[in-house]
């Protein structure tokens, strides 16, 4: 009796006729499974927007452009009518609403904006993806660099694999941490934590920079990840430093235009982990930043 009470109660609520037709949809007791259909050309394709980053858009940045814009924004500075930056990942079957979505082993959420360097102090500020047409559009460079920790998507709970490469990325590629001689003699120091792939950097001097060792050629063009509890960033970076084995720099406070005060606040304590991809191998290391206030 109890089977037949709830048919005769769906058909006086989801039943309606048009020319004798009944339908009982809205008694369906198992909706549509949600699904992700990857974008069977999603290698080439982003891989064909990530060039144009490190390309075009590195370029870009060294002509005069000096602020955070999104990527409509950054399109009307340059005049670039069809810039890249987002990539088809997915087609969403059956989804009620998408609010989440994990890239390897990062998740980032619908609203949030994540910063991306292409050079030169120049940002793009945006959204890391989004959803359109029932298609996921992620920004290929940051889908790149976290697929080579982990091939996988993940939207509301529904997963997939994404195949970016040829075969599995090495994770174990490390970065050695240095102070450029000339700075160090203004007392920054970078001290390998116990045979860790970690470092303690201390900085009296703010102007000064610290640089990032892994082997690679100079004007070689890598995609890098710095991850702190508060802070992500990523980036594309031109390889063009020359010195003393290094060829990635990075100063504590951006291009030393800010006192150490400001410095103090803004990093010390801080622990960062940083990532460099070459497109072979994903390179890693942690440092933990004492900013050292001046008397």
């Amino acid at each position: 009796m109890k089977k037949l009470s709830k048919i005769l109660a769906c058909l006086s609520v989801g039943a309606f006729a048009i020319a004798g037709a009944v339908t009982l949809s809205a008694c369906n007791d198992n909706p549509p499974k949600a699904e992700l259909v990857v974008n069977e050309n999603v290698k080439t394709e982003a891989a064909a927007v990530v060039e144009y980053v490190k390309t075009t858009l590195y370029t870009a940045s060294k002509a005069g452009l000096s602020k955070e814009y999104t990527v409509e924004g950054l399109k009307a500075e340059t005049g670039f009518e069809n810039l890249q930056y987002y990539t088809k990942v997915a087609t969403l079957k059956n989804f009620n609403k998408v609010e989440k979505l994990r890239l390897g082993n990062q998740n980032f959420t619908k609203e949030q904006e994540v910063a991306f360097s292409i050079g030169n102090n120049v940002f793009i500020k945006d959204k890391s993806w989004y959803v359109k047409d029932n298609t996921l559009y992620v920004a290929a460079p940051i889908l790149q660099i976290e697929l080579a920790f982990n091939g996988e998507i993940e939207v509301e709970g529904v997963k997939a694999t994404v195949s970016l490469y040829d075969s599995e990325i090495a994770a174990d590629g490390t970065i050695e941490v240095k102070v450029p001689t000339a700075f160090a003699e203004s007392g920054n120091t970078a001290t390998q934590v116990e045979e860790k792939n970690e470092y303690d950097v201390h900085v009296k001097d703010n102007e000064s920079w610290f640089a990032y060792d892994f082997g690679a050629e100079a004007d070689e063009t890598v995609l890098t990840k710095s991850k702190e509890t508060s802070d992500l960033q990523y980036g594309v970076t031109n390889l063009d430093q020359e010195g003393e084995g290094y060829v990635l720099g990075q100063y504590v406070v951006t291009y030393g235009k800010n006192n150490i005060e400001e410095a103090h606040t803004k990093y010390d304590g801080k622990t960062y982990e940083v990532s460099v991809f070459d497109g072979q191998k994903l390179y890693t290391t942690t440092i933990n930043i004492t900013v050292e206030t001046q008397a």
